[in-house]
């Protein structure tokens, strides 16, 4: 079976990516094949998927009011991530996929 996972981090952040990474080892030792979709960081693990990772924004607490507000659009909705997805979908064709979410604090 293909598997695709999805998280925001694709490096060891915390435990909900501890999570994704065991997820991913078991997967593949049980002799599926497994992609990986996140957000493109230096501190990024290796994967054979790492090709369609696009660079994500940073989003800071503190900043002013405005600029918090300007960002908005791009927390909603990220044409660079849709395509990313969309390259990566055509070249896995995944038979199911797994997101994950961050614990936002």
């Amino acid at each position: 079976m293909r598997v695709l996972l999805v998280n925001a981090f694709h490096w060891l952040k915390g435990g909900v990516e501890r999570t994704y990474f065991d997820e991913s080892r078991w997967l593949s030792a049980a002799g599926h094949e497994v992609a990986h979709f996140a957000t493109q960081d230096a501190r990024n693990a290796p994967s054979p998927t790492s090709g369609v990772l696009r660079a994500g924004r940073r989003f800071r607490r503190g900043r002013a009011p405005l600029a918090q507000l300007a960002a908005l659009p791009h927390a909603m909705w990220s044409a660079r991530a849709s395509d990313g997805m969309a390259s990566l979908l055509a070249r896995v064709a995944p038979d199911v996929a797994h997101l994950t979410r961050p614990r936002v604090t």
